[in-house]
């Protein structure tokens, strides 16, 4: 994972229910479209739905692995959310 000084992100807000299939594409298109310039992802900020996978993009690998093991000392029944079966 690459450290950089920048943060950036894209939301939307809209009031209407009806209105959700749309606002819900645009978004992930302009996610999609900032994704060659990205250099990490945060762990609060992502859709799951959409890419299951960046969890782990979220954290170093020494991250990754330490999460992993704190989560089998702590929560060996894994009855916490687990971010897709966290493995190392």
């Amino acid at each position: 994972m690459k450290i950089t000084d920048t943060w950036i992100g894209s939301y939307a807000v809209w009031d209407r229910a009806e209105d959700d299939p749309e606002n819900i594409a645009w978004l992930r298109a302009t996610s999609a479209a900032m994704q060659p310039f990205a250099a990490g992802h945060s762990i609060n900020e992502i859709d799951t739905e959409v890419d299951p996978d960046k969890v782990r993009r979220c954290f170093t690998d020494a991250a990754w692995e330490r999460l992993a093991a704190l989560r089998e000392a702590r929560d060996p029944n894994h009855l916490f959310n687990n971010f897709q079966h966290i493995k190392v």
